[in-house]
């Protein structure tokens, strides 16, 4: 069976794309920051398809130490990893003149860097 790694997997387009793949077959994995939200996720989506075709990781993406973990934890459950799909990102509604370093540096971290990292 295939894996998929969907990084913001718990809400919006994630779940919706976690949601095709489930149907398709494939073990999903979903990866958030909220461990509330993405544990009433995987019971959800477990109630629906199989609880053994899903799971949920909490994780930042942008820290490396913490995709480590997801890639640790995927491989040990799934054996194998065969799709990501690189959904989560922020924004920070403002002008860009008008962003702060500090935001600035959030929204680079999980948009860009953490993209990096999950590969």
């Amino acid at each position: 069976m295939q894996t998929v790694v969907i990084t913001g997997g718990t809400s919006g387009i994630g779940l919706a794309t976690a949601n095709i793949f489930l149907k398709n077959g494939w073990n999903t994995v979903l990866i958030g920051r909220d461990a509330e939200k993405g544990m009433q996720v995987e019971q959800q989506l477990g109630e629906t398809y199989s609880p053994a075709q899903v799971a949920f990781i909490q994780a930042d993406i942008s820290k490396s130490s913490e995709v480590e973990h997801v890639k640790q934890i995927t491989l040990n459950k799934f054996k194998t990893v065969d799709a990501i799909i690189n959904n989560a990102g922020i924004v920070i509604h403002g002008e860009v003149h008008e962003t702060s370093e500090e935001d600035w540096d959030k929204i680079f971290n999980v948009d860009v860097k953490g993209t990096f990292l999950i590969n």
